[in-house]
């Protein structure tokens, strides 16, 4: 299952990333782990530093199109439209992605791929940070998919590389939300586009503590909420090992959740292929 954690910004997504991937993990799960994120919260969070030599996905371009048999004048926009598709996989790792992940020095069974901090040409150059997420965006839906193997994907904060389309290759979007208003209204904005995109979406309230206002907040989710992770000094700190029991607990819950959504991997290519068709625009 292909997961992308999303909300507004400080709401606690590469949290929450780390928390899913680290549970999956320890319940026997396959994980492959990005951090779409130019902050690198989520990699940090799994044991990673700059001093590693690292392979990054926004540097990826030659050597994915290498993979996908490509020929010059072909498009990435127009994989989706090929009538036979040459599929990623991280379980097994094909040689594109075994090139490009690692595992995470917090947890050897959680593989890890970065996509980069930005790249200097989109300082002074003329292609936009959204270039260089391109590679995540038609990686995911050619990524092979099934129960028990699941993609954890963290990306910038807010609608942004939701509306750019990065998450039209994946089976569920999670929308992070704290117990504030600007946050939920991020989360119908998130909402609003995933709906245009057919994308799945569920939430998770997080920093949760009871009183009204998280209680108007569960019913403005309603039964998109899967799960409420409180308050714990252990989260900021990425130290899995001393998180207080009612959090493992809610994160279990979350897990569970998760294993009940039925998905058809193959809607990711259908959707992705139905975007391609509607796209007036040429050029990526």
């Amino acid at each position: 299952m292909r997961v992308a954690i999303v909300g507004k910004g400080g709401s606690g997504k590469s949290s929450v990333s780390w928390l899913l991937a680290r549970q999956l993990s320890k319940n026997g799960a396959h994980v492959l782990a990005i951090d779409a994120d130019y902050n690198l919260d989520f990699a940090h969070n799994l044991g990673w530093n700059e001093e590693m030599q690292t392979r990054f996905l926004n540097q990826s371009e030659a050597d994915f199109n290498t993979y996908q048999q490509m020929t010059p004048k072909e498009r990435h926009l127009d994989l989706p439209l090929r009538e036979k598709h040459i599929y990623f996989s991280s379980n097994p790792a094909d040689s594109y992605t075994s090139k490009y992940m690692m595992p995470s020095p917090q947890d050897p069974h959680i593989q890890l791929a970065i996509s980069g901090k930005y790249h200097e040409e989109s300082l002074y150059g003329n292609k936009c940070a959204h270039n260089y997420m391109k590679m995540i965006k038609y990686y995911l839906p050619l990524l092979q998919t099934s129960r028990g193997n699941y993609t954890i994907i963290d990306s910038v904060a807010g609608t942004d590389m939701v509306v750019y389309g990065l998450y039209l290759g994946i089976d569920l979007l999670v929308i992070v939300v704290e117990p504030t208003r600007h946050s939920i209204g991020v989360y119908h904005q998130i909402k609003s586009v995933a709906h245009a995109f057919n994308i799945p979406v569920r939430a998770i309230l997080n920093k949760y503590q009871e009183n009204e206002q998280t209680k108007k907040i569960e019913n403005d989710l309603g039964e998109d909420l899967i799960g409420k992770i409180p308050l714990d000094n252990a989260i900021p700190l990425a130290s899995f090992d001393t998180l207080q029991p009612h959090t493992l607990s809610a994160v279990n819950q979350i897990q569970k959740q998760l294993e009940s959504i039925s998905f058809d991997p193959q809607q990711a290519i259908v959707r992705i292929k139905e975007w391609r068709l509607k796209r007036k625009n040429e050029e990526e």
